[in-house]
């Protein structure tokens, strides 16, 4: 029998994430963490430190049922034109059991296309009804659709470790796609003086199309910054100052210029400029051929 000094020390030693495997929250679990999260909260979208719009998020007990309502609007700019795109999101659960989605809308509009989808549980499917522009689309899928822990993916974080993991089935209705999230502890950590420190629990989450975001929560579930890669972040703010909009919108013309190393001659580069890039295919995939290529010049892995 190990002593325990030496089980002491061998958890030491173990590098972090070790033993990581995947969690699923009870229905207590997802219980506690609604009544902790319930309630609107209002973020500022920031893309390379500017204003890119706002959006809101509100978690409400409704009885037999919780309702997620999601809402944000994008202001952006090309060339001098401001576009505005405005997201509506609105999806109820059971509050008990599989805490199974039982109805959803989603609606997407700007300058031309208004598209609105709608979906409802349906005995032993799930139907879905999408309008965009006048053309309509339907869907039927089989069940589990998407699930509440969608909503609170921190609900198990109470006895996670780095590493562990709670996955997922979640539903895209504007997109008329279902993925698979995975939601992945990466640890505490504290911010603050050490007079007024406060907790924030990092999560790392992926879906099956790829699509990586890294949030910090707090452990009664609320968001304080979300981020899509270095550029695109939302920050918790009150109402007043997350619907402030920014004087100038984006330019994402003027913001994807990248600037030169070094001077034009006669309006032309001084050197031949030469690029190298690399294309992931899923297992058995093939890379699409362009008009003009030949055989051969796509090939599985990279190229340049």
């Amino acid at each position: 029998m190990l002593r325990p000094t030496v089980v002491l020390w061998l958890l030491l030693c173990l590098p972090a994430g070790a033993g990581a495997g995947e969690v699923t929250p009870s229905a207590a679990e997802i219980s506690a963490a609604v009544k902790q999260a319930a309630g609107r909260h209002w973020y500022g979208v920031y893309f390379q430190n500017r204003k890119l719009g706002w959006a809101s998020e509100e978690i409400r007990p409704e009885g037999a049922r919780v309702a997620v309502v999601w809402e944000a609007v994008f202001r952006i700019s090309m060339l001098g034109v401001t576009l505005e795109t405005r997201m509506e999101n609105e999806a109820r659960y059971r509050a008990d059991g599989d805490f199974a989605m039982l109805e959803g809308r989603a609606s997407l509009a700007d300058r031309d296309r208004k598209q609105v989808a709608t979906g409802k549980l349906v005995e032993d499917r799930f139907e879905v009804v999408q309008d965009t522009n006048g053309r309509e689309a339907k869907v039927t899928w089989e069940l589990p659709v998407a699930s509440l822990v969608e909503a609170v993916p921190w609900a198990a974080a109470g006895r996670m470790q780095p590493g562990d993991w709670v996955a997922f089935p979640t539903a895209d209705l504007t997109m008329l796609e279902r993925s698979r999230q995975t939601v992945t502890f990466l640890g505490r950590r504290f911010t603050g003086s050490l007079l007024a420190r406060t907790e924030v629990l990092e999560f790392e989450i992926k879906d099956e199309r790829g699509v990586t975001m890294k949030t910090l929560t707090t452990p009664e579930g609320v968001t304080l910054e979300a981020g899509f890669g270095p550029s695109l972040v939302l920050r918790l703010e009150d109402q007043a100052q997350a619907q402030k909009a920014d004087p100038s919108a984006l330019d994402l013309f003027l913001a994807s210029i990248v600037p030169l190393d070094r001077p034009l001659e006669g309006g032309k580069l001084a050197a031949l400029v030469r690029a190298r890039y690399r294309v992931e295919l899923p297992e058995g995939g093939r890379c699409p051929r362009t008009r003009g290529s030949r055989r051969g010049t796509w090939g599985r892995g990279s190229s340049s």
